[in-house]
C-alpha cells in the first residue's frame, strides 16, 4: 500500500505516467534519499542545538555566579 501511494506521488510530481516498474524503482530511490537528508537535517540541527545549548548554560553560570 505504501508503495502504491508513493508511486502516485511520485507521478504526480514528475507529470507523466512512465513505464510501470521504472516509477517503483525511481520513487523507492527518491524516498530513500530523502529520508537520509532528512536524518541528516536533523542531526546537524540538533548537534547545533545542544552546543548553542552548552553555550547559553556556561553564559547563564557565569552570569549567576
Amino acid at each position: 500500500m505504501d508503495d502504491v501511494l508513493n508511486r502516485d506521488y511520485w507521478i504526480t510530481w514528475f507529470g507523466y505516467k512512465g513505464n510501470e516498474i521504472e516509477m517503483i524503482q525511481l520513487s523507492r530511490t527518491i524516498t530513500a534519499a530523502d529520508r537520509i537528508l532528512l536524518y541528516l537535517f536533523i542531526y546537524t540541527s540538533m548537534k547545533v542545538f545542544y552546543r548553542n545549548y552548552l553555550k547559553a548554560r556556561r553564559l547563564l553560570h557565569k552570569s549567576i555566579y
